[in-house]
């Protein structure tokens, strides 16, 4: 019987998302869904971070940000989820991150939009 009530717990735990592990030692933790926020790119201290158009004092550190879109002062909308960082931001979890069709001309972009579920 504790054996049956140690693999629920497991399974449970896994399929929740709250298992835990040293190499799963994430610094982000991610709540709150957010969608069509339109904000700037910027590269503070060799990273880039994303400070919203409409709340200049806040700042969103992407977990994952394309590579073609590390470009200080690039206009972005994205969708995601916001959550909790190291206390330096705001952590951001990219869904979908899009440019405006005039801006992807202007940057040279490849690509006007990424899906990254």
């Amino acid at each position: 019987m504790k054996y049956l009530l140690t693999i629920c717990t497991i399974a449970l735990a896994t399929l929740t998302g709250r298992a835990t592990s040293p190499e799963n030692d994430n610094k982000f933790e991610f709540a709150k869904p957010v969608y069509k926020i339109k904000a700037i790119i910027k590269k503070t201290d060799g990273d880039y971070v994303l400070i919203p158009s409409d709340s200049k004092d806040s700042k969103f550190i992407p977990a994952y940000l394309p590579d073609e879109y590390k470009k200080n002062g690039l206009e972005v909308t994205f969708d995601g989820d916001l959550g909790k960082a190291d206390g330096t931001g705001t952590a951001l979890n990219i869904h979908k991150i899009w440019v405006a069709y005039e801006l992807k001309e202007k940057y040279k972009l490849v690509h006007k939009s990424y899906d990254l579920n």
